[in-house]
């Protein structure tokens, strides 16, 4: 409930002030975790950006190329100005796409995994829908996926 609470002050919405939003997010976060206690420590949370990139939305592919080559070197040029930042993508795919289309970013990237600050999660080809596909589907998404090199 409190983590709902928390988004909420980051999501902007018609009838809130985007002045302060970040503030309050911040004060119900340090509320909420300065009340819990967890035997004699804490809990450290992390923040990790991403960005959700449809790989087949309503544009077509070569679009989604380009939106990925230039919003993961957005993130990399932020990663140069904030310290604490570190960003993650999940699409195996579009890894693919990078190296092969835009092979200086795709280094850049290889640099950034390995100072720890570009995360590669998940391990399918794309993101999947888990309700449509069927069970080899997911596999096919899966395997192709951490296949990748």
């Amino acid at each position: 409930m409190m983590a709902n609470e928390i988004m909420n002050e980051c999501y902007p919405r018609y009838d809130k002030e985007y002045p302060g939003m970040i503030a309050r997010a911040e004060k119900k976060t340090h509320d909420f975790i300065s009340s819990r206690k967890n035997a004699d420590s804490q809990h450290t949370l992390y923040a990790v950006g991403h960005c959700h990139i449809d790989t087949a939305w309503l544009w077509p592919y070569a679009e989604t190329k380009r939106k990925i080559a230039r919003s993961w070197s957005t993130q990399m040029e932020l990663m140069k100005h904030y310290k604490g930042f570190n960003f993650c993508a999940s699409q195996i795919g579009q890894y693919f796409w990078l190296k092969k289309y835009y092979p200086d970013a795709f280094e850049r990237v290889k640099e950034s995994i390995k100072t720890g600050r570009f995360e590669v999660v998940g391990g399918s080809w794309v993101e999947l829908d888990g309700n449509v596909p069927s069970g080899e589907s997911m596999v096919r998404q899966l395997l192709y996926g951490q296949r990748f090199a």
